[in-house]
């Protein structure tokens, strides 16, 4: 094959990738990228592709090992130098969850339920035995450090908690996630990061919060709420409520 049609095929298999990502085909743009790096490992294009996909799925170790594959590959490509200043704002432009701050005035809902997300994430033995509840529940025959695709386990229990809360279908959803900026916030997005969720992808990885799986996550926030008002196993808890009837 000549260098020239060598150099074509490769253009449009890397469109062609470039594309099932678009289209949300997370799997096969994936193998498709993987597929490149084994056909093509004189061309550091496929490597740096790869990187992205997995900067995007917030897999940051196979991210950084194929970024210095390409560099050893060629390490004045203007696309390495490009995807490695985007994994440095990622990684620097974090939100840290812990510091985001409500309006204790606000008299909508929404600021209440991410109150409560945000207690559940600093709380460090309660999150992390919700997420291994999601990682045994959400799809356990789908590869761990690849991710679900477009979203984290934390992604999926925010959307999912202020899906149910607010009774709200998946278009309110997928407006809210785009330009609600403290829920952006909550799920990891600061001012400057253009990231936006497909309506798909949502409706993909949200609708795997069963019911089931829900109330067994009730049943852990409700156990870690008990120790916060310092009840003991056997003691009631009891509580009031106003009730209005139209």
């Amino acid at each position: 094959m000549s260098s020239y049609l060598r150099d074509t095929t490769l253009d449009y298999e890397i469109l062609e990738a470039r594309a099932l990502q678009k289209l949300e085909k997370a799997k096969e743009a994936k193998e498709k990228y993987e597929s490149l790096c084994k056909r093509y490992p004189d061309d550091p294009r496929a490597f740096l592709y790869l990187a992205g996909f997995y900067l995007n799925n917030e897999n940051f170790e196979r991210n950084e090992q194929l970024l210095k594959q390409a560099e050893s590959i060629d390490s004045s490509h203007w696309l390495l130098a490009l995807e490695k200043l985007i994994r440095e704002y990622r990684l620097g432009n974090q939100v840290d969850v812990a510091k985001i701050v409500f309006d204790p005035k606000s008299r909508d809902d929404i600021p209440k339920i991410l109150c409560g997300l945000q207690a559940i994430y600093t709380n460090t033995a309660l999150r992390t035995s919700i997420f291994e509840l999601l990682k045994a529940k959400v799809s356990p025959n789908t590869s761990k450090t690849n991710g679900r695709p477009g979203m984290t386990l934390w992604s999926i229990l925010v959307c999912g908690v202020i899906r149910l809360d607010l009774n709200c279908d998946y278009d309110r959803l997928h407006e809210l996630v785009n330009h609600h900026n403290t829920l952006r916030q909550m799920l990891g997005h600061d001012a400057f990061d253009d990231v936006t969720y497909h309506f798909q992808t949502l409706k993909d990885n949200v609708g795997l919060l069963t019911t089931e799986l829900l109330d067994e996550i009730h049943q852990l926030v409700v156990r870690f709420g008990h120790t916060l008002v310092k009840k003991k196993d056997d003691e009631a808890l009891r509580g009031r409520c106003d009730s209005f009837v139209p």
